[in-house]
């Protein structure tokens, strides 16, 4: 039986429960964008961390992912509560996912290289974490909402446009917000 904030959830009219569910991939998109754009610019280029370093690093998040993946689908698939078995660990994730996801942008300052790349191996854990705890359960609800094979591909449509507005405005906007230029002649990106 679906749980009570599926069946909340799917008691709107269809174009509202697939709008207010596909504005979840927002948040995931900007954090995979940024996360796959910025993580090499950023340690190799501005804080001056060495590439297999950060190779290392990415390759050990990727091992990591796989690992993790399959058990918070275990958990989120058999957990139990009032606000439905997907809710809490998406709460969780989105949550969390906003504190790492700036953790791993803002090292301290003066870290030696060991430091940094401790820093951004364990702050990219975290992300990939909470990205994780947010992004399983999120895309097992979109199955969730309906049992009609059209509505589920009609639901992951929807999903898919949000995906793609918000990878769009990532990427446009990102350099506008992220590196406004503040005098002349000097390159915004390389300011840390």
């Amino acid at each position: 039986a679906p749980s009570n904030a599926v069946t909340s959830l799917t008691r709107l009219p269809n174009i509202w429960m697939k709008i207010l569910y596909g504005c979840g991939q927002i948040p995931y998109t900007i954090k995979t964008i940024l996360f796959g754009v910025f993580t090499l610019y950023f340690y190799t280029t501005v804080l001056g961390l060495p590439g297999s370093l950060v190779g290392i690093a990415s390759g050990i998040g990727l091992v990591w992912d796989a690992v993790i993946d399959p058990v918070i689908g275990a958990f989120s698939d058999t957990t139990q509560s009032r606000f439905g078995k997907r809710h809490g660990f998406m709460l969780a994730g989105a949550a969390g996912m906003g504190v790492s996801f700036w953790a791993y942008f803002s090292p301290p300052a003066g870290l030696s290289l060991p430091s940094l790349f401790t820093w951004l191996l364990i702050t990219s854990l975290l992300v990939r974490t909470t990205t994780s705890l947010f992004a399983i359960p999120y895309y097992a609800l979109g199955a969730e909402l309906s049992s009609d094979y059209h509505e589920r591909t009609s639901i992951t449509g929807v999903r898919s446009i949000f995906a793609l507005l918000g990878t769009l405005a990532t990427a446009t906007l990102s350099f506008v917000l992220f590196f406004p230029e503040t005098a002349p002649g000097v390159d915004p990106k390389l300011n840390v």
